[in-house]
């Protein structure tokens, strides 16, 4: 596609942007997205967990104490 010669997109990337998307870049690669999916997993299960565990004692309780 050719743009014309005022158009942004035709002067190409600033040098700032540049180097902070390569540094971007890089510190993203060093990041272990197992670990964040585990501790997200991890966390869900336990919310649910106290959820249906609040719900049964309370459902327990109304059984109980009539």
């Amino acid at each position: 596609m050719n743009f014309p010669k005022g158009n942004k997109l035709n002067q190409g990337v600033p040098e700032e942007i540049e180097s902070s998307a390569k540094i971007l870049e890089e510190h993203m690669k060093k990041v272990d997205y197992k670990f964040f999916v585990k501790s997200y997993i991890l966390i869900m299960g336990l919310l649910t967990l106290t959820i249906f565990c609040f719900i049964f004692f309370a459902r327990l309780a109304m059984f109980l104490i009539p």
